[in-house]
């Protein structure tokens, strides 16, 4: 007789909202955010929310920008780094240096380009593993900025 139903009728509800269990993704959700709105009294407010969503723009554009190097099995461990270097470069240029905004930005964009460019051509030209690469350009970059910086000054 189940043969005979169609294909929505045979599955139930849950399996037709979340077809790959990302159900249990959203019950652990539930579960943190009642556990942290009893243990903290201003977890659960709109200055709270209002905060959350301020600080996960960021990560939210770096997934749109990860996305299609992931679905087509790559890995880039060097984006926060980059990301890091570029907030540091940008700093030092339009702050120390005095170089005006429009031309900082350039730069700025040109230094992420070159970060992009020599990982493509590790992974590429020279056939080296993408996680092998990201891993050292990561170390590469947050090293850069550190120079920059000298380890102390903070651009804010």
């Amino acid at each position: 007789m189940e043969a005979f139903l169609p294909p929505a009728a045979r599955n139930p509800l849950r399996d037709r909202l979340f077809p790959n269990g990302e159900w249990i993704l959203l019950l652990a959700l539930v579960v943190e955010i009642a556990l942290f709105s009893a243990i903290a009294q201003n977890f659960s407010t709109w200055e709270n929310a209002i905060e959350v969503v301020r600080f996960s723009v960021e990560r939210g554009l770096l997934a749109i920008a990860l996305t299609p190097v992931i679905i087509s099995g790559g890995i880039d461990l060097s984006v926060g780094s980059m990301m890091g270097l570029a907030g540091v470069a940008f700093g030092a240029l339009w702050r120390d240096q005095q170089v005006p905004l429009a031309e900082t930005v350039l730069i700025v964009l040109l230094i992420g380009c070159a970060g992009g460019v020599l990982n493509a051509f590790f992974i590429s030209r020279l056939n080296l593993p993408p996680l092998v690469v990201t891993l050292g350009s990561f170390s590469l970059f947050r090293a850069i900025a550190e120079e920059i910086t000298q380890g102390t000054v903070n651009y804010t």
